[in-house]
């Protein structure tokens, strides 16, 4: 591979003269480059040529465009691809001078992509007249945009000088030096892999110098794709971390030599978890023209190879044929048969998304128990959007329609017309209220708290289940504490209700980091109700801010909750054993002393 370090001209003009060899007929429709041969180095402003603009003479039939001479004369240009070529022209002959005025001007571009985009032409530009003094000009750009501007400054700096521009990058903040350092790598492909990793490892940063060996080796594989994936998997990169680079030296491979090597490259990863982000660019084009032929090769991969294989079959297939799609599968023999399972719902929920009305009445042909209750659910919410009047036609044609559908019905009905979907809960077996109920009450308690409150309280309380009221309480809670609080007196006198509701409540203030007041409602309720009502909020805590529940253990009302609380922080079993992450070893014996 010939190494960068032999051009002659810099990354700049090759992103200048790039666009000019593309298009030169547009551009000499207003005469920018017309003379523009001579070679720009980076050595000083001295060195950079002007451009001559075409006499009259020339070209005397062909009205000009005058070069541009700011950023507000690029406006004339309607599309990206001509403005940019004029940026780039109007920078070919800038001076330092004119360089920083061009970035003062760019602070007022809009939308910020364009922004961002313009100022990197412009660093680019600096870099090669200056760019010590082009990185003492980022300090100006904000944090999150400096990535892009200090890895084009060091592309340019890379090409021009790469001892300089190495000496210049150790001086960096750790953010800047790890974009110049992959800048660096990534441009001088004249360095040797032992140069690379010896670079990388000085610098403290030899994540980079295996991403760049990795890019090296993508580089390697339109010569050789066979070796180019041999030598990624033996690299010491784990092969999940380069499934992106792996896909594209099999496309490579596979562009060379058929689509058999897929079978040989996949055999050589058989560990991998998920190969499907390598197969996808390979599969997915053949099942969009032919999901027929895609699926006879699913069969011909093994184990996770094929079942990823046949996920990405599937769902292209799915999305233009599903019938086909199920009568195929259905006759698809893998194991486990969850994987089975897993397709053919998949395909269901296409289905229902793109052609509801098709689907419903189709879905029992391939489909049981829950996963059809559920995809035919998805179905009718697509056609109560269209026609509430259709999906309750729908509904009813099918065995136990209301009492297994009518929850879906009602809680898409209920975003567009509340008063619609309860009067219909009205028409249906008093046995089915509360169950349609809570199915409307995330959209009724949006749109009408109170109504939602007083719908919850006209529902009896049937033996082993709970008013609906906790339910509006709960909901109402996320958006609205103060609101959900003053509910709390017209809970019924339910126990279990009011426990549920006292602690959805409290659940709520601990969530919105508010413990104290948390605390305070639990002290305040009857004895029976604490001890349900704590256990909620201490994981409520905990899962929330440890740190928060170590300093409000001396406010739990009694020792038996702060034990409790206590025995969460310093578990040191299973999930808890990342204690230390949080706490100092004194810390966590004052938390003991709770014990």
């Amino acid at each position: 591979m010939e190494g960068r370090r032999l051009h002659v001209i810099t990354w700049f003009c090759v992103g200048l003269l790039g666009p000019v060899l593309l298009c030169g007929i547009s551009l000499l429709t207003y005469g920018l480059l017309s003379n523009d041969d001579e070679q720009i180095t980076a050595d000083s402003p001295d060195n950079v040529a002007p451009t001559a603009l075409p006499s009259q003479s020339d070209e005397s039939s062909e009205p000009k465009t005058p070069r541009p001479k700011d950023l507000k004369s690029l406006d004339t240009f309607t599309d990206d691809y001509t403005r940019a070529v004029a940026l780039r022209t109007l920078l070919s002959s800038a001076d330092q001078q004119h360089v920083i005025s061009l970035l003062e001007q760019a602070k007022a571009i809009r939308p910020d992509d364009r922004r961002l985009s313009t100022q990197i032409e412009i660093f680019r530009r600096f870099a090669v007249i200056n760019p010590v003094t082009a990185m003492q000009h980022t300090f100006d750009i904000a944090w999150n945009r400096r990535a892009p501007i200090v890895n084009a400054i060091f592309l340019e700096w890379a090409t021009a000088d790469v001892d300089t521009a190495i000496a210049h990058s150790k001086t960096l903040g750790s953010a800047d030096q790890r974009t110049a350092l992959g800048a660096i790598l990534r441009i001088r492909d004249d360095f040797s892999e032992d140069r690379i990793q010896e670079l990388a490892l000085e610098f403290g940063h030899e994540s980079i110098g295996g991403d760049v060996l990795e890019q090296v080796q993508i580089y390697s594989a339109f010569n050789d794709p066979e070796s180019a994936w041999n030598a990624l998997l033996e690299d010491a990169q784990p092969d999940n971390f380069q499934i992106s680079s792996l896909a594209t030296v099999l496309e490579l491979w596979v562009a060379r030599e058929g689509f058999d090597v897929v079978f040989e490259a996949m055999d050589s990863i058989p560990e991998m978890d998920s190969p499907m982000g390598i197969l996808d660019p390979i599969l997915t084009p053949i099942a969009k023209d032919d999901p027929r032929r895609a699926f006879e090769l699913v069969n011909e991969f093994k184990e996770n190879a094929r079942k990823a294989a046949a996920f990405l079959v599937v769902g292209e297939w799915a999305e233009t044929d599903p019938a086909t799609a199920f009568d195929t599968v259905s006759e698809f023999d893998i194991r486990p048969t969850y994987i089975k399972e897993n397709l053919l719902q998949n395909i269901g929920f296409a289905w229902a998304e793109n052609a509801p009305y098709e689907a419903f009445p189709n879905l029992s042909k391939y489909l049981s128990g829950f996963t059809l209750q559920w995809i035919q659910g998805n179905a009718l919410k697509q056609i109560v959007r269209k026609s509430p009047a259709d999906a309750v036609d729908l509904l009813n044609s099918v065995p136990n329609g209301v009492e297994e559908l009518g929850g879906a019905l009602v809680e898409e009905w209920a975003t567009s017309d509340t008063r619609a979907a309860l009067n219909w809960i009205g028409l249906q077996e008093e046995s089915l209220h509360p169950a349609l109920l809570q199915s409307v009450m995330p959209a009724l308690v949006e749109k009408d708290p109170d109504l939602a409150l007083s719908t919850a309280l006209n529902q009896s309380i049937a033996e082993g289940q709970l008013g609906l009221e906790y339910e509006v309480i709960r909901i109402l809670a996320r958006t609205d504490v103060h609101r959900a609080t003053e509910m709390l007196p017209h809970v019924r006198d339910h126990e279990d209700t009011k426990k549920r509701a006292y602690s959805e409540l409290g659940r709520a203030l601990a969530n919105k980091y508010d413990s104290t007041a948390a605390i305070e409602l639990g002290s305040e309720l009857p004895e029976s109700f604490q001890d349900d009502y704590f256990r909620e909020i201490i994981n409520a805590i905990y899962n929330t801010d440890r740190v928060e529940l170590s300093e409000i253990l001396d406010l739990l009302p009694k020792p038996k909750y702060q034990q409790e609380a206590a025995r969460y922080l310093i578990w040191d079993t299973g999930f808890g054993a990342d204690a230390h992450r949080y706490f100092t070893d004194e810390q966590l014996e004052e938390i003991r002393t709770f014990e």
